[in-house]
């Protein structure tokens, strides 16, 4: 009986697109799907291809993906980074390993790589270090700068990383689960993954030659999803004033020659429970009194004048990839309302770009700076969250509004993403609904290009 209730659960978080796996979750193999995002050609957008976005630049055939993260490594990301290690492996599996039913073919060539959200206090474009006297704590001048990170690989790692038992949905043969697990409670012909010594802390990583990982037709990676959790893991040590957006750019333009490659579709997903305050002047946001107090992320919110718009993000990585308009994915897990009776669902500000457009009206999503208790007893002026998870005593997850996310998902081409971007709460507990959403959706642009 336990064993039943641990794969209902798992359905009802998963919604696996599988047609099998539908009628085992009680499920609809179409609900994964919109109007015009699915496999039989259906498109209900205003340009001439065949496919579901309204971007009028040049379309490529695509044979492969290059998905770059970008991930919170502020103090307040050590639950979300533990979900994300685990349940990575579902939108790599998507990919490389699929489950019976799933829509689509593998997808052969595939890189993943990994930025943080610290850029120190650098701002504009080239990039400037802070002024004098303006360094705070744990910011350096330039951070990470868009570098791509080691992980648990890093020298000083603990080269282990914790994944959760009965949360990676497997098929027989358990090759979609970390290297040793089995794929237990296999129904319809999809399980989850468990680790014969019931407990997924301290999982040795399997060996990685870079600072990325990759998978080919010619060179098979069978471990790639356990080194990308591995990759993932970035600690919470990094700059807790983020500039999520122009680490993603940073670490895109850096990397073009090595990690970029043409007739990829080039993904990148934010994974960050604060705002993006990605600085085009510097100075504007050091000399405003909202700096120089207790909560420096306010002064972001509060004086939007001295931020990059976040259609620039889009030119600059659309720049990457020629102007091609179906080479390029958005997806967000950031601090966007949800429904935690309805736990994995779309809704007002969950879901594909284009269905979303309500999101920034939301009352959740308004930056309304309150005075938020702290553990000594005091107060801190912050943003109300637009989202939590636990219960008041005990928060696991508190995340703010992520509006320049959704403006960025939501916008269309050539302003945003559009059709081509998926936006969930950071505050769900499971986001393989999210990572199953994600991946349905960059594996159907890459294979209807073809």
């Amino acid at each position: 009986m336990a064993n039943r209730s641990i794969l209902k659960a798992a359905c009802l978080g998963l919604i696996i697109a599988a047609a099998n796996m539908a009628s085992m979750c009680g499920g609809d193999l179409d609900a994964l799907h919109d109007a015009d995002s699915g496999p039989d050609g259906s498109d209900t957008d205003t340009d001439t291809d065949s496919d579901s976005d309204t971007d009028t630049g040049t379309h490529i055939k695509l044979t492969g993906v290059d998905l770059l993260v970008v991930v919170d490594n502020s103090g307040s990301m050590a639950e979300e980074q533990a979900i994300l290690s685990t349940q990575i492996f579902t939108l790599l599996n998507s990919f490389v390993d699929p489950l019976p039913g799933w829509p689509w073919p593998a997808i052969d060539d595939l890189r993943v790589a990994f930025v943080s959200s610290d850029m120190g206090l650098q701002w504009g474009a080239p990039a400037q270090p802070p002024q004098d006297g303006m360094q705070r704590a744990g910011c350096g001048d330039f951070g990470d700068n868009g570098a791509f990170q080691q992980g648990a690989y890093a020298p000083g790692g603990s080269g282990t990383i914790s994944i959760q038992n009965d949360t990676i949905p497997c098929a027989a043969g358990a090759s979609q689960c970390p290297t040793g697990w089995t794929c237990e409670n296999i129904t319809s012909g999809v399980g989850v993954c468990r680790t014969p010594g019931g407990d997924g802390a301290n999982q040795t990583c399997p060996g990685v030659s870079s600072t990325w990982t990759e998978t080919s037709a010619d060179a098979p990676n069978a471990t790639l999803p356990f080194q990308a959790a591995c990759l993932s893991a970035l600690g919470t040590d990094g700059c807790g004033f983020e500039q999520q957006l122009a680490s993603a750019a940073a670490g895109v333009e850096k990397n073009k020659a090595t990690f970029i490659r043409d007739d990829a579709l080039l993904a990148v997903i934010v994974v960050s429970d604060e705002e993006d305050c990605s600085m085009q002047d510097g100075p504007g946001i050091f000399n405003s009194s909202q700096f120089k107090g207790p909560q420096i992320n306010i002064a972001c919110g509060e004086n939007p004048q001295f931020l990059f718009e976040p259609n620039t993000f889009y030119s600059r990585l659309r720049g990457i990839k020629g102007d091609h308009g179906n080479a390029l994915f958005f997806g967000a897990i950031v601090g966007v309302p949800y429904d935690p009776d309805k736990p994995g669902a779309d809704g007002v500000c969950q879901g594909p770009g284009d269905t979303i457009a309500g999101c920034l009206e939301a009352p959740e999503m308004q930056p309304v700076v309150i005075d938020e208790p702290t553990g000594s007893g005091g107060t801190i002026p912050q943003y109300k969250p637009a989202c939590t998870r636990g219960p008041a005593d005990s928060v696991v997850t508190k995340a703010r509004p992520g509006r320049r996310y959704v403006e960025l998902a939501t916008a269309n081409p050539p302003d945003g993403f559009g059709a081509m971007s998926y936006v969930y709460s950071i505050c769900n507990a499971d986001w393989n609904p999210a990572m199953t959403a994600m991946g349905d959706r960059i594996a159907k642009i890459v294979h209807e290009s073809k």
